[in-house]
């Protein structure tokens, strides 16, 4: 029988608030002192909490919020991070290989241009897993384009992660637009997908 993840935990690295979602409206005061310092910093922690907990609320297997405020003084959020829980359409186990090979024959849609990708196997306890890293941004305007707005480039880090025996894969999803930041967010990353501990039990029969 193909089990199905029942409980899950992450851990938040250093200047990261993480939430399951549902909570954030009670949380974001909590989230705010403890990521900012004075009235005004609070009042962006707590304004992002409840964005990101706005913008997430119709996506049902989302399950975990994250952001990052590095400067307690400013109460500004440079990335995000989604945990999401998928389930495989007829319940059967989850197939690493086959989810490796999609991620590794990725096209970008038309209308994106990406400037580095990477795919590559990792090691961590809650299971076999991989990680996509993808720096891109949109194509903006047509040939006679005089826009002079500047083309947001993100830096996409997301862990696929297989637990053994499972119908469900979870994916850890971390963005940011500050293009400085793409080793930070990978060391993020290692560390929220190092720090999952999940509870698997027998799926229904």
């Amino acid at each position: 029988m193909t089990g199905i993840v029942t409980a899950y935990t992450m851990g938040a690295p250093v200047g990261w608030q993480v939430w399951e979602l549902g909570q954030g409206e009670e949380l974001a005061d909590l989230a705010a002192s403890k990521a900012a310092d004075g009235p005004e910093a609070q009042a962006r922690v707590r304004e992002a909490v409840l964005g990101l907990e706005a913008a997430c609320a119709g996506l049902k297997s989302v399950v975990v919020g994250g952001l990052w405020f590095p400067d307690r003084s400013t109460g500004l959020s440079t990335a995000v991070a989604r945990l999401e829980l998928l389930t495989t359409a007829d319940g059967s186990e989850a197939q690493y290989d086959t989810y490796l090979a999609t991620a590794q024959a990725y096209r970008a849609q038309r209308g994106v241009k990406v400037f580095d990708r990477a795919v590559a196997p990792v090691t961590i306890d809650a299971g076999p897993a991989f990680v996509e890293i993808t720096v891109l941004a949109e194509r903006r305007g047509g040939l006679f384009s005089r826009s002079a707005e500047p083309v947001p480039v993100e830096t996409h880090v997301q862990y696929s992660i297989f637990p053994p025996g499972s119908s469900n894969v979870l994916q850890l999803a971390l963005v940011t637009t500050q293009s400085d930041l793409l080793d930070a967010l990978g060391e993020a990353g290692r560390a929220m997908a190092a720090s999952l501990t999940l509870t698997v039990e027998p799926g229904p029969r």
